[in-house]
């Protein structure tokens, strides 16, 4: 676990995960998860937050050099990333590269997602938040539902099923909504 919270952002951790769960049981860990609620859910408390965000909040630092609009990018390129990984597995991929070679290094990764956006208001980047979670949201509607129990070795680098990763961006979600709420002084 600790090791994707230093893939993603170098800080919260992301995973869904119990204990008990193993690859290949029959339950888990995501039983009764309504995959399409949860991500809807996680972003629309994450919007709610934004709602009356000027540039100058969108300006505050949340976590080293990142404000708050480096986050809204950081989480529509990850919505990217796995809405390319949902379209190769649809196409029948099941084995991934890592998305961040040679030597797996998210935080360089990250850097450059965010740093191609430097510049740019706080409208256009919740744009493409909007954007990249509606597509991201499309594709989860036109996934065969046979596919979420398939285990695989993501591009991010971790194994899990497919719905797993696809909750893994809720939790993403609701764990920088709370780091924004945090800079912000709000409860």
């Amino acid at each position: 676990m600790l090791a994707f919270r230093q893939r993603c952002c170098g800080f919260g951790d992301h995973r869904l995960t119990t204990d008990e769960h193993r690859p290949g049981d029959s339950s888990g860990p995501y039983d009764g998860v309504d995959h399409l609620v949860a991500l809807q859910s996680a972003r629309r408390r994450l919007i709610g937050v934004l709602e009356d965000l000027d540039e100058d909040a969108a300006g505050q630092v949340v976590h080293g050099e990142w404000r708050v609009r480096d986050l809204l990018t950081h989480l529509a390129s990850w919505d990217r990333m796995v809405l390319g990984f949902l379209g190769e597995l649809a196409a029948g991929r099941r084995d991934f590269d890592l998305t961040a070679p040679p030597d797996d290094d998210w935080q360089a990764w990250n850097a450059v997602q965010v740093g191609a956006s430097a510049g740019s208001p706080l409208a256009t980047r919740l744009q493409e938040l909007e954007s990249a979670r509606d597509a991201l949201m499309n594709a989860m509607y036109d996934l065969d539902r046979a596919l979420l129990g398939t285990e695989v070795l993501a591009p991010w680098g971790f194994a899990d099923t497919v719905l797993g990763h696809v909750l893994t961006q809720a939790v993403h979600d609701a764990q920088h909504t709370d780091q924004i709420l945090e800079a912000l002084g709000r409860p």
